[in-house]
């Protein structure tokens, strides 16, 4: 004890430098797990990065796509929109000579006696339409429809 207390100042430095020696490697630890995780989050940088440069290429991508998709849906439309008019036309006229035809007085489609004016002769008269007139008109219903839908999504100018 005597020792301990004549040469207490070495044991105060021997303990300093001991507690020196064991803060030195704490703060080596420390300094190589911070070095690890600035590593880990450049590479974590450096992927998001990468990831959001890809979803921005992509994203002009499918613009470019989808304006080029756009342009050639216009001009098909604006192609087979008179096509389709032009064809509903030429049905509807055939139709009307094929009804004439099929009628007594000729062209005009009235009997020339006046009998299909009369309300009161006691007969009634139904409106024959064959199956082609009606899946024509639905047909020309339905393109008229996606005609009419697409101008809407579109906002397709309307000339008066």
């Amino acid at each position: 004890m005597t020792f301990l207390l004549a040469n207490w100042k070495l044991i105060v430095i021997a303990v300093l430098l001991i507690l020196l020696g064991q803060m030195t490697r704490l703060y080596i630890d420390k300094r190589d797990d911070l070095m690890i995780e600035k590593a880990n989050f450049t590479t974590f940088v450096a992927r998001v990065d990468e990831l959001g440069k890809d979803a921005k290429d992509k994203l002009d991508k499918d613009k470019a796509e989808q304006l080029m998709n756009l342009e050639k849906v216009k001009a098909d439309h604006e192609k087979q929109i008179t096509e389709v008019r032009d064809s509903a036309v030429a049905r509807y006229l055939a139709r009307r000579v094929r009804a004439n035809a099929s009628t007594d007085s000729g062209s005009s489609g009235v009997r020339a006696d006046g009998a299909g004016l009369r309300l009161d002769d006691g007969t009634s008269k139904e409106c024959r339409l064959d199956e082609e007139f009606i899946q024509d008109a639905a047909e020309d219903a339905d393109k008229l429809g996606a005609w009419q839908e697409y101008c809407r999504l579109n906002n397709c100018p309307v000339k008066e």
